[in-house]
C-alpha cells in the first residue's frame, strides 16, 4: 500500500516536472508555451490533457533512497502542433 502511494506521488511529481518543461518550450513567435496558455484557456486545457495522459513508461523502487521513481513520456511535437496557425478555408 505504501509503495502504491509513493508511486502515485512520484507520478504526480513527474507530471508536474513535465508540465514545467512543456511550459518553458519556446514557440516560433518567441513566446513560451506558458505565455500563451496564460491567456488562452482552450490551449491550456489541451496542454494539461496531454500532460495528464502522457505515458508512464517506467518506474522503479529505489530502496537506497527509499523512494519510487517514475518516468513519463510525451512527444513534444504534439504540443508544438497545438500552437501551429490553422489555415482558414477561403471565404466565398
Amino acid at each position: 500500500m505504501q509503495r502504491r502511494e509513493a508511486q502515485n506521488d512520484a507520478e504526480q511529481l513527474a507530471r508536474r516536472e513535465l508540465l514545467n518543461r512543456v511550459g518553458a518550450l519556446r514557440l516560433p513567435s518567441g513566446q513560451t508555451v506558458n505565455d500563451v496558455i496564460a491567456r488562452d484557456t482552450r490551449l491550456r486545457a489541451e496542454v494539461l490533457q496531454l500532460v495528464r495522459t502522457a505515458e508512464v513508461y517506467d518506474w522503479r523502487v529505489n530502496p537506497q533512497h527509499e523512494c519510487v521513481q517514475v518516468w513519463v513520456r510525451l512527444d513534444l511535437n504534439r504540443v508544438r502542433a497545438l500552437f501551429q496557425p490553422t489555415e482558414q478555408p477561403p471565404s466565398r
